[in-house]
């Protein structure tokens, strides 16, 4: 797993473990706000610390792999040829359009 990826993902257990939870693609999401990129870019579309941290509250119907998954196709997508994922980053387990 790509450092920058390994480190989201370390900071999504521990949310998770934090809050008693299993590990889900939401921690994910706050493990990137908490990256300086992330809060910038989540800020940018409305989105604050206070509303992710409210969402985890909700309990997800989720696969029991989908954190394993998405960071999969992060670390796929940073290694296309030629693609500008060049190097993969906790920001490319978000959707291309809105990065």
């Amino acid at each position: 797993m790509v450092a920058g990826l390994q480190g989201i993902y370390q900071q999504a257990e521990r949310a998770a473990r934090k809050r008693q939870q299993r590990l889900s693609t939401a921690h994910l999401v706050l493990a990137m706000y908490k990256s300086s990129r992330g809060s910038v870019l989540f800020a940018r579309h409305g989105v604050d610390e206070a509303r992710l941290v409210e969402a985890l509250a909700v309990e997800y119907d989720e696969s029991y792999n989908a954190v394993v998954t998405a960071i999969e196709r992060a670390a796929a997508l940073a290694k296309e040829p030629g693609d500008r994922f060049a190097n993969a980053t906790p920001l490319g387990l978000l959707p291309v359009d809105v990065v």
